[in-house]
């Protein structure tokens, strides 16, 4: 999906992360974060779902109550905490040059997740995305292909979910990835963290042309 044309500044940019829960997303959003700051951008980490008041309640709704709800429901209250961050956190954060916004999770979760996971209808995720995001869209994403690291236990209740889920999920980012590989990045995240992260780095720079 092409969002068609963004109103970031061209000095300011949203990188977002991807992949299943536990494959080490929060800790490359944190090494990046750091190392971005070193280089002199001005950083502001977003999750999703929350980061606002509304976001946060629909994250407790969503990932700790009941597991029995309609997917179409699930995705749009996704969505509804998607445009509660982008309208006020994201936009005004990056009207500022030099701004740079890390998402752990946005828009290509609903594709994966609620999508090819779920069975949601992808041209009813393409229309409320395009709408909700005010075409705000990554320049790019880090999809973190790898195992999910987890203690055998589900600490939600979409982690709660059977393994062919998480399979039509990893099948739904390898799609995307496919339709558009240029912003789309397929990183190993079955390697060490460091082996990881220099892969993020190199991509960065070559998005951020330093």
């Amino acid at each position: 999906m092409q969002p068609g044309g963004s109103p970031l500044d061209s000095m300011s940019w949203l990188f977002s992360f991807e992949g299943l829960d536990g494959v080490g997303k929060s800790t490359q959003v944190d090494l990046t974060r750091d190392w971005l700051e070193g280089q002199g951008y001005r950083v502001r980490v977003i999750r999703e779902p929350g980061g606002t008041d509304l976001g946060e309640k629909i994250r407790d709704l969503l990932l700790y109550q009941s597991q029995h709800r309609d997917a179409r429901a699930e995705f749009l209250l996704f969505a509804a905490a998607r445009a509660e961050l982008v309208r006020t956190v994201v936009v005004p954060f990056l009207a500022v040059e030099g701004a740079v916004v890390l998402a752990d999770r946005y828009v290509d979760s609903s594709e994966a997740y609620q999508g090819a996971g779920l069975g949601v209808d992808l041209g009813l995720i393409h229309t409320v995305n395009r709408s909700v995001c005010q075409s705000v869209w990554p320049q790019g994403t880090l999809w973190l292909d790898g195992v999910r690291r987890t203690d055998g236990s589900a600490h939600d209740v979409i982690e709660a979910r059977p393994r062919d889920f998480f399979d039509r999920v990893r099948l739904g980012y390898q799609t995307l990835a496919d339709r558009e590989p240029k912003r789309v990045v397929r990183i190993n995240g079955d390697q060490d963290p460091e082996q990881v992260f220099a892969e993020v780095v190199r991509s960065l720079r070559a998005w951020l042309h330093c």
